[in-house]
């Protein structure tokens, strides 16, 4: 669907579908322009066993890339993001361009060739205009299924997530926080933890974020971000229990 807000009765528009039944792939655009990519086709799930019983995740990863163009409402496929797909990869725009962050990846075990899960501290940038993609530099640690925001400074952040252990077999959530650089990108403190964390503007400078865990109490929340312009790391303030509606 498009959704045009300007149609109060019926904002809602059908439109083609791709025809790739993916799960967990990127899916972010802006100037009129959507990219999805990568991800595992729905009948293999995002969490599967491997053929040899042993490991989770090992079913393989796409690496197709698909724009959507909101004036001609069609599909258009696109050469694929270079190096190997990612499921579960944090994406926003900034600059006109697409950034997908982290993500799971297979990696292939050198002893006995078995495909295996990893989180991935790749970044890939696809620029809407030229409608090309680029490798960037890597996160300071590998991270799938993380939440992703721009701040009042115009800087990227990357919050919350899981490493993976025993070749995809369990998912460990984190307290990573990257803040992603023109040349690298920074580890800043955070105390807290969270898996597929979302990040809601709220007005033009705070934004909603959550759910986040307190890894001592185990409480879940969301909270609201507001700007301390003269520290780096997320300030969180009026927070509110998860577990209530």
């Amino acid at each position: 669907f498009i959704y045009d807000a300007t149609k109060r009765k019926d904002p809602f528009v059908d439109v083609k579908s791709p025809g790739l039944p993916l799960d967990c792939a990127a899916f972010c655009g802006g100037d009129g322009k959507v990219l999805l990519w990568g991800g595992r086709f729905a009948d293999r799930g995002c969490v599967e066993r491997s053929s040899d019983g042993e490991f989770l995740n090992g079913e393989p990863i796409e690496n197709q890339a698909v724009l959507f163009d909101a004036a001609s409402q069609k599909w258009v496929f696109l050469d694929a993001a270079p190096g190997a797909g990612r499921v579960g990869a944090a994406t926003m725009v900034k600059d006109g361009k697409v950034f997908l962050l982290g993500g799971e990846e297979l990696v292939r075990i050198a002893h006995n060739q078995l495909l295996v899960s990893r989180a991935s501290s790749k970044v890939t940038t696809f620029d809407l205009e030229a409608e090309k993609f680029k490798n960037g530099d890597d996160l300071p640690a590998g991270v799938a299924f993380s939440g992703a925001f721009v701040d009042e400074r115009n800087r990227l952040h990357i919050v919350g997530g899981a490493t993976e252990t025993d070749g995809g077999a369990a998912f460990v959530e984190t307290s990573h926080h990257f803040v992603v650089g023109v040349k690298e990108s920074q580890a800043v403190p955070f105390e807290y933890r969270g898996v597929n964390v979302g990040v809601i503007p709220r007005g033009p400078d705070s934004c909603l974020i959550g759910p986040l865990r307190d890894p001592i109490s185990g409480t879940r929340f969301f909270a609201i971000r507001k700007p301390r312009l003269d520290l780096p790391e997320v300030s969180l303030v009026a927070i509110m229990d998860a577990d209530k509606e």
